[in-house]
């Protein structure tokens, strides 16, 4: 008998572990001067992954409990504006280690929040 993980139970799990992770970052290892790759992973990954699989999490849990049904078509177009803007933020991101581009703090500012629960709300889309 095999049994299927749900996307909503695999969402809340990746949005809770980048919460934790967010946590330990900001109590333990905010004032530590330790490796760049613990704010890497704070700033560009762990925070935009919480509002995305958040997002993504509720967005789900409406759509089963709505009984909202797009056509595979419209699900399969929702994929491209999702691969085009995370292609977009890791060219961003790798542009910003090297040293050529800045990204401001993602945490402060709600310009970023907003865009990423967008994302979330769109993958969920394709998803459910």
């Amino acid at each position: 008998m095999q049994r299927r993980v749900s996307h909503e139970g695999v969402f809340a799990l990746i949005a809770l572990l980048s919460l934790v992770y967010m946590r330990y970052y900001e109590k333990t290892l905010y004032y530590k001067p330790i490796n760049r790759f613990f704010d890497i992973m704070y700033e560009y990954i762990s925070i935009p992954f919480f509002y995305f699989f958040t997002a993504a999490f509720i967005t789900i849990l409406l759509i089963y409990l709505l009984k909202i049904n797009l056509p595979k078509r419209i699900m399969q177009i929702l994929n491209y504006p999702i691969i085009f803007a995370f292609i977009i933020y890791a060219i961003f991101i790798f542009l910003n280690i090297i040293g050529i581009l800045s990204i401001h703090f993602i945490f402060l500012k709600p310009m970023y929040s907003i865009l990423f629960a967008a994302l979330g709300i769109l993958f969920a889309f394709t998803k459910g």
